[in-house]
């Protein structure tokens, strides 16, 4: 399928945010658990 650069960016982008609410959720969780061990 083709995009142009436009679109590729922002579902690029879209996936880059995702990623980050992700890792900033992981990285929290583990931060409670050394809290809490």
């Amino acid at each position: 399928e083709d995009k142009t650069v436009a679109e590729f960016c922002a579902s690029l982008k879209s996936k880059w945010e995702e990623l980050d609410y992700y890792i900033e959720d992981m990285w929290e969780c583990a931060y409670d658990q050394k809290l809490f061990w």
